[in-house]
Parts: structure tokens; C-alpha cells; sequence
């Protein structure tokens, strides 16, 4: 949990996660973001996702929609989710190559 996964094997060696945190908004949703850094001299393009969970880690509601990120060489971008439900704890985000 609070957490990032890189779900494609190749991207260990191509991205690194730099940090990763949540905040509560003033409407006491949920954000959790992740900073990802591209560490070729290529571009990249990612997709990333949130999920969201209760105290128990059971899940609580559905994973936000594929967000789209796309890195220059050695740059870094930023992934963002808002949970919908005010009662989540944690999150978990997925990161895959573009697909």
C-alpha cells in the first residue's frame, strides 16, 4: 500500500520513481501523486492509475481512468488521482509503458 508498481518488467531499468505521497483536499478526498523520471535519452510514454483502499486494505472503490504521461529524455513528469470516497486510506499506483 501507498505505494507504485511498474507493471512491465523493461521499465525497471527505464524509470525511476523519484517520490511518491498523499494529501487530503479540502473536500477530504483523496490525491496521491508519484514523480517519475525517465532515465534514458530517449522519450517515453507512460500510463499510470490509482487505486484506492479502506484501512483494512480491502479495495474501495474503483481504479482511476489510464492517465497518459509522456517524458522527455532525463525529465521527470508527475502522476495524479482523486478518490471519489472521503473514507479511503490508502493507494497503490500502477505504472505501464504506453500502450
Amino acid at each position: 500500500m501507498n505505494n507504485v508498481g511498474l507493471l512491465d518488467d523493461e521499465l525497471g531499468s527505464k524509470i525511476a520513481v523519484e517520490m511518491t505521497n498523499a494529501k487530503r483536499t479540502p473536500s477530504s478526498t483523496v490525491e496521491a501523486w508519484a514523480q517519475l523520471r525517465n532515465r534514458t535519452d530517449h522519450p517515453q510514454q507512460l500510463e499510470c492509475r490509482v487505486l484506492w483502499y479502506f484501512a483494512d486494505e480491502s479495495p474501495a472503490e474503483e481504479p482511476t481512468a489510464w492517465q497518459r504521461l509522456f517524458l522527455d529524455p532525463n525529465s521527470f513528469e508527475t502522476c495524479k488521482g482523486l478518490s471519489t470516497r472521503i473514507d479511503v486510506e490508502y493507494y497503490y499506483i500502477e505504472v505501464r509503458a504506453g500502450r
